[in-house]
């Protein structure tokens, strides 16, 4: 755990969906301007919803073998082919 201005800090990985859920439920109107941003962009490129994203990111690691930052920049990425994937 990081100190930030006094803080605790914890790092978490996310996938998009999952920032898009958390932003959701926040509620627009209790966004600030940056955070309206990070919305709108988690729902251009969500392709599936918070808890598929989940159990996407716990397959790859648990079946698969890689580890959760690969794991969720192929679910944030959601390749379509395999060639896409080596990209």
């Amino acid at each position: 755990m990081e100190k930030a201005e006094g803080k605790n800090v914890k790092e978490k990985l996310l996938t998009i969906p999952h920032v898009k859920k958390i932003l959701e439920e926040l509620g627009e109107e209790n966004l600030d301007q940056f955070q309206r941003r990070v919305l709108d962009y988690a729902s251009k490129f969500s392709r599936v919803d918070a808890e598929t994203a989940q159990r996407l990111v716990e397959k790859l690691v648990g079946e698969f073998g890689l580890d959760e930052v690969e794991a969720v920049q192929i679910v944030n990425c959601m390749p379509t082919s395999v060639e896409e994937l080596r990209v």
